[in-house]
């Protein structure tokens, strides 16, 4: 019987040993109903006849536009994580304002002019901080006329 393999075949090291061509990924229809992946190395059967199937350029050019898919969906999930973890923190930023703003002191306080810069604080540190000078104002602490 000749084997029959589906035209997708790629170089298997081709990215990890810089363009490697000693072994072959491959699905190999085994009958009508059943289809196996493979992976099949220099000298052996599988190899020979997958070169002679599909060509030495077709299993190249399927190994880069394999290569060239998998960057694509690797960066995709990069940049889709990124937006995310980013996503979280400032829904952490603005969960932390809402609990510093229901303080008393913080609530209470006529000081405008800090009060807005911890709206408008860009990490949970700095509003942290502006809100540690605030409150140190209000107590008593700190006396903002100082120089």
């Amino acid at each position: 019987m000749n084997e029959l393999y589906l035209p997708n075949a790629f170089w298997t090291n081709w990215e990890k040993k810089g363009e490697d061509k000693s072994s072959i990924t491959a699905l190999k229809r085994i009958d009508s109903n059943s289809t196996i992946q493979i992976t099949t190395n220099e000298g052996q059967e599988d190899y020979n006849n997958l070169i002679s199937q599909l060509s030495l350029s077709k299993i190249t050019e399927n190994t880069v536009i394999r290569f060239n898919k998998k960057q694509r969906e690797k960066a995709e999930k990069d940049l889709i994580k990124e937006q995310r973890d980013k996503s979280k923190m400032l829904e952490e930023l603005f969960s932390f304002k809402l609990k510093v703003f229901e303080t008393e002191s913080v609530k209470n306080s006529e000081n405008k002019k800090i009060k807005s810069k911890i709206r408008k604080a860009k990490s949970q540190i700095e509003a942290q901080a502006l809100t540690t000078l605030l409150i140190g104002i209000e107590e008593g602490i700190i006396d903002e006329r100082a120089n």
